[in-house]
Parts: structure tokens; sequence; C-alpha cells
């Protein structure tokens, strides 16, 4: 990762999630980090699901 003085764009060497968490929260223990992802992985499967079931009336004529 290399950060420009007096700038703000930020070269990452591998765009993954895991690797932008570490960006945004900085060096964290491989549990603390474990338990981010996970925080993660249950908020965007909450908003699928707000999307799939919540949203489906504004898109469907008929619900079952």
């Amino acid at each position: 990762m290399e950060r420009p003085a007096g700038g703000t764009a930020v070269k990452l060497s591998n765009l993954t999630i895991i690797n932008y968490a570490l960006y945004v929260g900085g060096p964290m223990h491989e549990a603390t980090l474990t338990t981010v992802l996970l925080g993660v992985q249950v908020a965007c499967s909450a908003l699928a699901l707000v999307v799939r079931y919540a949203l489906t009336g504004l898109l469907y004529e008929v619900v079952r």
C-alpha cells in the first residue's frame, strides 16, 4: 500500500475486502479481522434480504 505525501489517492496491491478492512481499520489481530468480516457478511446478507422481500412489491403485482 502506498500513501502519497499530501494526496488522498491510495494504491493498494490487491483489491479485496480483507485488504480494505485492514486499510480502514489499521493493523488488527486475526480474530478481530474475522469478527469484522463476519459483521460485513451479516450486514450485506441482511441488506440482500431486505431488497429481496421488502421491495418485491414495487416490482411485481402479485407476491406470494
